[in-house]
């Protein structure tokens, strides 16, 4: 591995002016544990499952030592990752639960930050969970890692784009916020040289939002897919590449079919990392071979549960689990995410390590078939609109039988709409839902504040 960062150019002032110090020492210390992640990245396979046997042990015991609830759960701390199946799996109602009843598992005098968190709530109900400042500090310089493994250049300046939430919205019917972030690096940012950082929030704006992207000129987009169908609109990748967008780093949602070989002929790279505000990275996508993430074991080990199972584009998918190997305030051991995908021993790419692929999240992203199999339902916005043009939209499968659409903006819809919709549900399910179709001037969100395209009221195994 060249840990010479070529592609990076340090900073004139980048070295430390103190007698026998090279780096002064916020600079030295994330320095030193972005050289830790990357030796464990790049370390041979032994080395680095030798690591995760003994910080997984730690883990194990310091959790069975603190808490009731883990004690009652781990009868014998586990060896080394095989140990793992004999532990029960942690459901976010156990979470909750030992969150609740225990609190941190980290004490007072342990003298370690600790603070709280929750989950964003897409998978379900939202978590409350408590971490440390590791964990705060691993999460931030991860990313700095991975861009150092792919040979990434600091400078270019990139931009983050996202709906903005509807607490920022209320009442509006367009908005539109920026913030520039100088430093993105954080005590690297003395170090290396480096491009800005935007981060744009916004609603019903597209013009405003691409003639700020345009003045900014990033090289890089992170954003949503839904995000990124908003601003490519209906110039498709073109339109990217007139904003002279060389790389599209994707959060949230799933790819469309075949948007990677668009992307790849028109010479705009993609990559994605899974990650989860529980747990922070836990896998990163190969930069060559698309829908293959390198789990990032520097952080968790992760585990396919096949007791439960989902099918999607042909593929049977099981549960991520996920054991976080920092969390000491909150263990997750074994926990249930939310999420299914497949697991694989090592990478096309030649990478020897586990690799994920075909991650299907969340759980309330999949219709329940009357025969009790799950069924990932993956749409974008275009799939509504191409059917039924309308302002908003809302898909809710209120039962096994049953899948309603409310179309807003409308006054009324056509029967030609209504087959549409009716064919493009059942095609995507593979069974005959009964699909009943509503036009109304404006959706009611009070019961999906989130207002997310697609929910459900029927129970799942995995709830």
């Amino acid at each position: 591995m060249d840990f010479r960062f070529l592609s990076n150019r340090m900073k004139s002032s980048a070295f430390s002016s103190r007698p026998f110090s090279f780096l002064d020492t916020k600079e030295r210390d994330a320095f030193a544990l972005v050289m830790e992640i990357l030796l464990l990245e790049t370390g041979s396979r032994r080395s680095c499952e030798t690591w995760q046997d003994n910080q997984l042990a730690a883990l194990s015991g310091q959790a069975r030592k603190r808490s009731k609830f883990w004690a009652d759960r781990i009868t014998k701390i586990p060896k080394n990752k095989k140990d793992l199946k004999n532990l029960p799996i942690l459901t976010r109602k156990d979470l909750q639960q030992q969150v609740e009843s225990e609190g941190s598992l980290i004490r007072p005098a342990d003298r370690i930050g600790v603070k709280s968190g929750s989950s964003s709530g897409s998978s379900g109900t939202p978590v409350n969970f408590y971490v440390t400042a590791v964990n705060s500090k691993y999460s931030g310089v991860r990313g700095v890692a991975q861009d150092i493994l792919e040979g990434r250049d600091f400078r270019k300046n990139r931009v983050k784009v996202s709906s903005a939430t509807p607490k920022k919205t209320a009442g509006k019917k367009t908005f539109f916020e920026s913030h520039l972030r100088q430093n993105w690096l954080g005590p690297l940012g003395n170090v290396f040289e480096q491009g800005h950082n935007k981060k744009i929030e916004y609603l019903n704006s597209r013009s405003k939002l691409l003639r700020e992207i345009k003045v900014f000129a990033p090289k890089l987009l992170n954003c949503s897919p839904s995000n990124l169908d908003v601003i490519m609109g209906s110039g498709g990748v073109q339109t990217l590449k007139d904003l002279g967008i060389d790389r599209w780093i994707q959060f949230a949602g799933h790819r469309a079919p075949g948007l990677s070989e668009k992307f790849a002929a028109a010479g705009i790279e993609i990559s994605a990392n899974y990650s989860a505000e529980e747990t922070g990275p836990m896998a990163f996508e190969c930069t060559q071979c698309p829908d293959h993430f390198h789990v990032a074991t520097s952080n968790v080990i992760i585990e396919v549960d096949d007791s439960i199972t989902v099918y999607f584009d042909g593929h049977t998918l099981g549960r991520v689990l996920v054991t976080h190997l920092h969390g000491y305030a909150t263990p997750f051991i074994r926990y249930d995410i939310g999420d299914f995908a497949q697991l694989h021993d090592t990478c096309p790419c030649g990478h020897d390590g586990p690799v994920m692929s075909k991650i299907y999240g969340r759980a309330k992203q999949f219709l329940h078939l009357p025969d009790g199999r799950y069924v990932a339902f993956y749409f974008d916005a275009n799939d509504i609109q191409e059917r039924a043009a309308c302002k908003e939209f809302h898909i809710h499968q209120s039962s096994r039988q049953t899948v309603n659409i409310t179309l807003g903006g409308r006054q009324d819809v056509t029967f030609a709409e209504v087959d549409a919709l009716r064919t493009f549900i059942q095609y995507k399910a593979g069974y005959a839902f009964e699909v009943n179709v509503d036009a109304v001037g404006e959706i009611d969100w009070r019961d999906n504040p989130k207002q997310l395209g697609f929910t459900s009221a029927v129970a799942h195994d995995f709830d």
